[in-house]
């Protein structure tokens, strides 16, 4: 391999991982922050104060000219604790009087994420003196938890967002929970959760707010869907993470957390108000979303604020607030949303909202990312099995490349047969740098060879690698796929029997490569290529390594062959060498 293809391979790696670490943090701009100032209604206590401070003034007009003092606000509604069970497209979970929340939600038809212990773990557990019990996927993980039991969804109030939501009389009947309460301001709250049996199943959501002072009220009432995350993440972890759509363009935010990238995500420290209607919001772990789609009738009315909720000594909530501003004397105003909870099949979800396929979040590259997907679903539905489809998946993008591929290794073997001449030509212009270009330019013109053939078709496939790696780390088709003896196709691999094959073949990839012209340090390089990628790949998910393994021995078998025919061919002069 030519210096030029060495810098290329570092370079197209470089640029993967720079997407990785650094650009995809930072896809989306910070919108507006939410300026609450003046927004805030008074609190109920408050307006008791400035009532008893106006009595204890002395009055300057006759008792008979006061101004009748206006009705006070009711108070909020005393309520018994009280848990009732939602049980409903394939989701159980509570709802709560205290907050009226609806949490501590599991999918009934998926199990957990598996809690892998890699077997040089467990190993080095062993020689450190740790257990000497080994689980490769750990104890039964039990059902998908959709929202825990910090969660905060459906939650209702008034005033400042951090005001509490109010808490609910609970009414149950056949697929119907009513939930009424009044907030800290006075404003009586509704709503209703209905169960739609449709395809996809869904949870109808209405919601109501209702001012019946005679007073305008001019704060803001809200609607809140928000979660608290897991207390360590790492950069292959699925943890929920807000979404949203306003005026057809989505986005998300995603946070810094203990131990996961790198720390390179800004914090959301403050609400941050996105403008425009709001087609849905939600939170989504990449696998399964819980998202609410206010109905297209009334959608006009509210705006979306992304926002971190403080919640005693646990750390923030993160997620929505869906809020409305004012509400005129006996004004009420409703809104009806669609609840869907669910795994993120791209159908499913745009059967609900042309654009909740985004949730699927493919990044940058998802114009190639939604093929290469299309693609694995339409091989899965002929041999039934996905590390199969997967297999097929990389045959054919194979297949697309080889042409190219062909070329960066026949240019290789080219610039490898020019070396002795490249060598000779630097020795002797080593003093005159002007006519070493030139003579190394004519040399490679009269032989046909190409300087950049070797690196031009890697970096052309540089989108569809990254896509495919999107592909394969979000799908949640892979998700407790089984392959063989691997149980889970989303996971890293706990034997790490793929890791090390690829690392193997990486090593004898190396046999095929041209090094004797190469300088010391160059050559040092390459042969520590292997263990330094062979490191990633032990926490990649297995069917991505799949994928790396496929693909490294389908490149593997072809570099052989063209080898092979260098070899073979009769000797000739360079230029004959070049075009053969």
């Amino acid at each position: 391999m030519d210096r030029r293809t060495i810098l290329a391979v570092f370079a197209s790696v470089g640029v993967f991982y720079l997407y990785l670490f650094v650009v995809r943090p930072f896809v989306y701009p910070e919108p507006e922050p939410v300026i609450e100032a003046g927004q805030q209604a008074p609190t109920a206590e408050s307006e008791v104060e400035v009532g008893e401070a106006v009595a204890d003034a002395p009055s300057e007009s006759p008792p008979e000219a006061k101004e009748p003092a206006p009705s006070p606000k009711p108070a909020p509604v005393t309520v018994p604790e009280r848990t009732v069970s939602l049980a409903s497209c394939g989701a159980s979970g509570s709802v709560l009087s205290q907050g009226g929340f609806l949490r501590s939600t599991e999918m009934d038809d998926f199990e957990a994420p598996y809690d892998v212990q890699p077997i040089y773990g467990y190993l080095w557990g062993l020689v450190s003196g740790g257990d000497s019990r080994w689980l490769p996927y750990g104890e039964p993980p039990g059902n998908q938890v959709v929202a825990t039991d910090h969660a905060r969804f459906l939650g209702m109030g008034s005033g400042s967002l951090t005001a509490p939501s109010a808490d609910t009389l609970i009414e149950e009947r056949d697929d119907e929970i009513r939930l009424r309460g009044t907030t800290i301001d006075g404003i009586e709250v509704q709503r209703t959760l209905t169960l739609n049996r449709g395809d996809p199943c869904t949870i109808g959501v209405d919601v109501k707010w209702s001012n019946p002072s005679s007073k305008p009220f001019d704060g803001q009432v809200w609607l809140n869907l928000h979660e608290k995350l897991p207390d360590e993440v790492s950069a292959y972890d699925h943890i929920p993470k807000p979404y949203w759509s306003v005026d057809g363009a989505w986005n998300s935010y995603t946070y810094p957390k203990t131990g996961g990238y790198m720390g390179l995500y800004r914090e959301l420290a403050e609400p941050e108000r996105q403008d425009g209607t709001v087609d849905w919001f939600g939170l989504s772990d990449g696998y399964f979303s819980v998202v609410m789609v206010p109905d297209a009738l009334s959608r006009n009315r509210g705006r979306l604020v992304v926002s971190p909720l403080e919640v005693g000594e646990d750390e923030p909530l993160y997620g929505h607030h869906y809020v409305i501003d004012k509400l005129g004397a006996g004004e009420s105003v409703s809104q009806r949303f669609t609840l869907y909870i669910g795994p993120n099949d791209s159908d499913a979800l745009a059967a609900i909202h042309p654009t909740l396929y985004y949730l699927v979040d493919l990044g940058w590259f998802a114009f190639f990312g939604r093929p290469l997907l299309w693609l694995m679903h339409l091989y899965y539905s002929f041999v039934g099995n996905w590390g199969l489809s997967i297999i097929l998946l990389t045959f054919t993008i194979k297949l697309v490349f080889f042409p190219l591929t062909q070329m960066a290794f026949t240019s290789s073997q080219r610039m490898a047969a020019l070396q002795p001449e490249l060598k000779e030509l630097r020795e002797k212009f080593k003093d005159n740098q002007e006519e070493l270009n030139r003579r190394t330019m004519a040399l490679f013109r009269d032989n046909k060879v190409n300087p950049i053939g070797g690196c031009l078709p890697m970096i052309i496939q540089m989108p569809i690698w990254i896509s495919l790696y999107r592909v394969l780390l979000t799908s949640v088709d892979l998700y407790h796929t089984e392959f063989l003896y691997l149980k889970d196709l989303s996971v890293a691999d706990p034997y790490a029997i793929l890791p090390l094959i690829v690392i193997g073949l990486m090593f004898a990839q190396q046999q095929f490569m041209p090094t004797g012209n190469m300088d010391p340090a160059q050559a040092r390089i390459m042969k520590l290529m292997p263990l330094v990628f062979g490191i990633l790949f032990f926490s990649f998910p297995s069917g991505l390594v799949l994928y790396i393994f496929v693909n490294m021995l389908l490149t593997f078998v072809q570099q052989w062959y063209i080898k092979r025919r260098f070899k073979t061919a009769k000797p000739a002069p360079t230029a004959t060498v070049a075009n053969s």
